[in-house]
């Protein structure tokens, strides 16, 4: 009676035991997996912070002076709006990317119109293509310059991955001329989730 006690008392712990450190390795992946997949998002992201960042998309001129959205250039990988969402969407987060996509295609308003800033893109009521404006001045000058042999898993989990990567950065200084942009090497943080069964990019990397 005492030795079956025993045994059912000891497979109990052992079930406690297996949950608990099952909790607290968190699965995540392996760090060769993880660098791997900090590059091919990072370097995905690339191209997308150039489009809402930086330049942006390149466009036609009407030749008319009152226009201020012009119509996105034929040459340009990105025409469609509905495409343009879709990529933006495989690369970054859902929170982040409809965060970059709101300000993109709905622009800032302010209660007394100050600081407010135009959308950068828009469609005409029910099409997709892609109209500029050619106003807009870019968040980025310079967009980083990324050293992917640098790349250093920090932390792990099921859920998410951190990690860092040095970059040549664009650095505004202030002098006695004004301010003077310098370009600098930096540490970038980038942070990864898990969202269903894909890893996407819930942070910055410009």
């Amino acid at each position: 009676m005492v030795k079956r006690i025993f045994l059912i008392f000891m497979s109990a712990l052992l079930i406690a035991l297996l949950a608990v450190s099952t909790v607290g390795c968190g699965c995540g992946p392996e760090e060769a997996e993880a660098k791997a997949l900090v590059l091919d998002l990072v370097n995905r992201s690339q191209e997308l912070n150039r489009i809402y960042y930086g330049k942006g998309l390149s466009y036609k001129d009407s030749g008319n002076p009152n226009d201020i959205y012009m119509e996105v250039s034929e040459s340009e990988k990105y025409c469609l709006k509905s495409r343009l969402l879709a990529d933006t969407r495989k690369v970054f987060s859902d929170t982040y990317a409809t965060s970059i996509i709101n300000m993109a295609f709905n622009g800032v308003a302010s209660e007394i119109n100050q600081n407010s800033v135009q959308a950068r893109y828009m469609v005409r009521g029910d099409d997709d293509w892609l109209y500029v404006n050619k106003s807009y001045k870019p968040l980025v000058n310079t967009l980083p310059e990324y050293d992917f042999d640098t790349i250093v898993i920090t932390k792990t989990s099921s859920r998410f991955i951190e990690a860092t990567i040095e970059a040549v950065v664009d650095v505004k200084k202030e002098t006695k001329d004004g301010t003077v942009i310098e370009r600098k090497k930096d540490v970038i943080e980038v942070t990864l989730i898990l969202e269903g069964s894909v890893w996407r990019l819930d942070s910055a990397t410009c």
